[in-house]
């Protein structure tokens, strides 16, 4: 009787299975947005796991950063056990499963190009409502530069953090230039087998094609106009980062561009204004300048050198950093709620082990990313969707060296989960065999 009911029962859970993204964008949603709604997300992201198990026959396909995404999920169970604030460490930890979850879950679900062109286009919306939402959250107004035309824009209140903001939208933007600029180099003939994408896909994927192509360039220009409501100078710079990458998708004679960063940087020491840039740089969310950052970096440094083996537990650094490595430059009731740069924030939330199994993540998926080019020429889709994740992750990288806005501090946490698992994807099925229509639905 128990094999008879499996038997039965294996059809629709094959079929959750197959569309198992979108329970799981919802779980994601859930354990990420507050502590209240974290356990029911984190939950239903366990019941798709098991679906997988038994609707597909295994528990997710393998992928070269298996080993480390386990040591960061050891980490986080240490994180939990040595914290002081349970409730903050909780939702952190909650949002960092859900990040890998949704990583595995794109792994699992985007087999074909379809697909793929599916992640692009949400990320192209996804764009398009942050940036549209952008004027209307965070606070801006007696901010310079801004036109006096904005003014007309209503204003919900400060509910956003700007710089948290800035950073999903560099790690954003990407999407719609890609659909703007980097397709456009492949001529309209031009598409993968029909095999390869299914009798039944073939011209709504052309469709689909054509129009994102339409509208990614006002969202383009949509997302750089938000980004400059943020004020946030390091994302304008991982701004620039993210528009070379995808440049040198088009062409590799854009690398020439890189002489434009080297000379800007030798005229300010030439005339003495680096002091003053780097200033301007370092100033925003309750920073003056350059100083206070680096005065900030020294304490999670002391942190780390302290806590090597386990780290403070994960978002501890605001309630950590005024007991017991108060700050000078900074008054003690501005709230630094982290490290400010990346790097040191993975290392004083899960101590020296997941910096570099975080890291190791990060370099397998480049590596996969780069295999996968090589594999394969002559599908569109998946060479963007490639160039649109390296992009991604060089905008956080550059913005990260400034803030940590992406990691699971902040409600942007799966950004970089998302980019992930769509590198690994497009990666792993680069060479894949032709799918039949069963598969594509």
């Amino acid at each position: 009787m128990p094999k008879r009911f499996l038997i039965a029962a294996r059809s629709p859970l094959a079929w959750i299975a197959r569309h198992e993204l979108w329970p799981t964008g919802v779980g994601v949603l859930l354990a990420t947005i507050s502590l209240r709604f974290a356990p029911w997300g984190l939950a239903l992201l366990a019941v798709l796991w098991l679906i997988r198990r038994l609707g597909a026959g295994h528990w997710s396909v393998s992928t070269p950063v298996d080993w480390p995404a386990g040591i960061l999920v050891v980490m986080g169970g240490v994180s939990w056990l040595v914290t002081v604030d349970r409730a903050a460490t909780g939702l952190a930890l909650s949002r960092l499963l859900a990040g890998l979850a949704l990583m595995y879950g794109i792994v699992n679900w985007a087999k074909t190009g379809a697909r793929l062109l599916l992640i692009l286009w949400g990320g192209t919306l996804c764009a398009l409502l942050l940036a549209l939402a952008t004027p209307m959250i965070i606070p801006w107004q007696g901010a310079r530069y801004i036109p006096a035309v904005a003014t007309r824009i209503p204003h919900l209140g400060n509910l956003l953090n700007a710089n948290m903001v800035a950073g999903a939208l560099v790690m954003l933007l990407p999407f719609p230039l890609a659909g703007s600029v980097l397709l456009l180099r492949f001529k309209r003939g031009q598409r993968p087998a029909r095999a390869r994408w299914g009798r039944s896909l073939t011209v709504s994927v052309v469709r689909f094609l054509q129009l994102w192509r339409v509208s990614s360039i006002p969202i383009t220009a949509l997302v750089f106009g938000a980004l400059f409501f943020t004020q946030s100078r390091g994302a304008w710079l991982a701004a620039g980062g993210g528009v070379f990458v995808v440049g040198v998708g088009c062409t590799l004679l854009f690398l020439g561009a890189l002489a434009a960063p080297v000379l800007a940087w030798g005229w300010l020491v030439w005339q003495g204004q680096l002091t003053s840039f780097l200033d301007a740089l370092g100033t925003g969310g309750g920073i003056a300048g350059w100083d206070e950052r680096v005065e900030i970096w020294s304490r999670a440094l002391y942190m780390i050198q302290d806590f090597p083996f386990t780290g403070i537990g994960a978002d501890m650094y605001p309630q950590v950093v005024n007991v017991l490595y108060p700050l000078f430059l900074i008054s003690p009731t501005t709230i630094i709620p982290h490290a400010h740069n990346l790097f040191l924030q993975v290392g004083i939330d899960l101590g020296l082990p997941g910096l570099i199994a975080f890291l190791a993540i990060l370099i397998g998926v480049c590596f996969s990313a780069l295999r996968g080019l090589r594999e394969q020429r002559g599908d569109p889709v998946r060479r963007t969707a490639i160039w649109v994740g390296m992009a991604s992750l060089a905008a956080m990288l550059i913005h990260g060296l400034v803030d940590a806005t992406t990691w699971i501090a902040g409600w942007a946490a799966p950004l970089p989960w998302l980019v992930f698992g769509m590198l690994l994807a497009a990666a792993r099925y680069a060479a894949a065999p032709p799918t039949t229509s069963e598969d594509q639905s």
